[in-house]
Formats: structure tokens, sequence, C-alpha cells
């Protein structure tokens, strides 16, 4: 899946960047075309958290990924065709450099009587977008405003890692260990979220150099994660458990532009996304070659980031 969306990017990249240097030849004239290098800063959080048997407890295990900071940088490409036909993409790749991850054991129900609880560096690892979309631009106040609902689909993943722990609670050290150092720590928690999504493109031009876009997107997704706990020896390797459910969420964007010449603008933004899973399951598969299902209960993932970058528009 990844391979194609970086072919149609790539794809985009190429035409819209062509169309620029086609431009001093004669371009298509019911053709338009941008495309933006960004790069910047951004903050991931993760939340999961699974069940006992028939529920007992209602919360048996809870990780956490907090703070998850990482380096991205973005393309993305539209073409217009015809001055309405609009077909977007964009695709983007962080390298994460930063942050915690808590892993929590409850013998309660409500995050009751918790029995277990270690900390790690969640410091390595990488976040991914890639997202397609098609839609019909509509044009105001003279061509200044303009409006575009989008349909399309999107791909995204977060590689979190856990190492360097530290028992931090262990009331019953024969089970979870003693407090301290956890030696050889090197877990993996690898997720998906893919699906389509509709949305809609506000821009406005109040000037001659200046622009302002806003995106606004809401998405249907399926979720699917694998985890090696690589200390559990009673686990399978390199799969340890699984999880499936299925899920949505929203992403808003806002950005601005500013034109320094005929074909090259600076850009800068934010952009927000908040995703969230109904109850699904996590199968857990023995070393000994069994499998069993117990419940999740929810995933939970939210993120934001800010860039700033180029736009190559004709």
């Amino acid at each position: 899946m990844k391979a194609l969306f970086f072919s149609i990017i790539f794809l985009f990249t190429s035409l819209s960047c062509g169309l620029v240097w086609g431009d001093a030849v004669g371009k298509p004239k019911d053709m338009e075309g941008t495309f933006d290098f960004t790069q910047g800063y951004r903050v991931d959080d993760l939340t999961w958290n699974v069940a006992g048997p028939q529920y007992d407890p209602n919360i048996l295990s809870e990780l956490t990924w907090d703070n998850v900071e990482s380096y991205q940088i973005k393309g993305s490409g539209e073409l217009l065709l015809k001055r309405h036909i609009a077909l977007k993409g964009s695709i983007d790749y962080g390298w994460i450099y930063d942050g915690k991850v808590q892993d929590s054991d409850f013998l309660g129900d409500d995050r009751t009587f918790e029995f277990s609880r270690a900390t790690a560096d969640a410091n390595d690892g990488h976040v991914f977008d890639g997202s397609l979309g098609a839609g019909y631009l509509f044009r105001f106040g003279k061509g200044r405003f303009s409006l575009t609902p989008l349909v399309g689909y999107s791909h995204h993943e977060q590689n979190l890692v856990a190492r360097n722990g530290f028992q931090e609670i262990s009331p019953i050290p024969e089970l979870t260990g003693p407090v301290g150092p956890i030696d050889a720590l090197d877990s993996s928690y690898e997720t998906k979220w893919k699906g389509p999504w509709i949305g809609l493109d506000l821009a406005a031009e109040p000037g001659d150099r200046f622009s302002f876009l806003v995106g606004l997107e809401y998405h249907w997704a399926d979720y699917e994660a694998e985890a090696d706990w690589n200390l559990r020896e009673d686990f399978a390797h390199p799969v340890s458990f699984s999880d499936e459910a299925d899920g949505g969420g929203v992403r808003v964007s806002c950005a601005v532009a500013y034109q320094f010449s005929k074909h090259f603008s600076v850009k800068a933004g934010f952009e927000f996304q908040s995703w969230s899973t109904d109850s699904g399951t996590q199968t857990v598969f023995g070393a000994d070659g069994s499998s069993s299902d117990q419940p999740l209960n929810e995933v939970n993932w939210d993120s934001y980031s800010v860039f700033l970058g180029l736009v190559c528009e004709v």
C-alpha cells in the first residue's frame, strides 16, 4: 500500500513541477498544479487498554505513549483540471527522537489495585501518513475565495518502541519483577489506520501575495496493530499479539502562504488530528503456538504538527 502511495505522489510531484517548466513553452490552459514540500515538528499521543476475561477487571492493562516527538517531512501535490476538478495527494514521514511510554496493570475495575507500573523511553521509530483525494472546486468573490468538497482514502502508521525500562510499582515481584531497571527491554507496537474520508478545503486570497488555507476531514478507519513484547518468554515473537477494531478520526489543518515570485511561495501552518476506536479484539499468541482473544476496550490517538516549507505553483 505504501509503495502505491509513493508512486502516485511522485506522479503528482513530477506533473506539478513539470508544469512550471512547461509554462515557458505553453502549458495546457485547462490545467493548474502545485507542489508543496514542508518540514516541521510533530507530537503524538497514543493510548490503548484491554479488559480481562469476561471483562474482569474491565481494564486489565493500559499502555500510554506520551509526548512522542518527531521531525517530519511532507510532500503534497494538487492538480486542478478545467478550473474545477481537483485531484490531490500528500505523504509524510517522521523520525521519532523522544517520548515516554507507561505500562500499567490492574486487579480491580476502573484502574484500581494497580499491581504493576513500568515506564520506558520511546525515542525511536517512525510515523507515516499518506492520503489521496478528489473533489470539485467552487470559486467566489471574483476568484479570491474557493470551497472544495472532497472524498478520499488515507493510510496512517505509528511504529512505536519501549526501551530503557524501569519498574516503578511491583507489590508482587515474583510476578512482575523487582522495582528497578528492566534489562534488555526492546518492545514495539506498530499501528495502521486506513479507510475513506470526506472533507472540505477552504482558501482565501485577500491580497495579491497572501493566501490562507483551511482543511477539514472526517475519516472512517480500520485499525490494526501488531506488538512484539520481547521480554515475555510465554509470548510468540516477532508477533506477540495483534489488535483489530473499527474507528474514525478528524484532521484539521490551517496554513498561510506568501508568494515571493511568479511560481514560488513560502508556507507555514499547523495540523491537528484526533482518532479513536470502538471496542475490538486483541489476539495473544503464545510461545507454544496457542492463541487466545481478549477484549480491546479502546484506542485513542492524538497528534499535532507545525510546519514550514516551499510551494511551487503554476
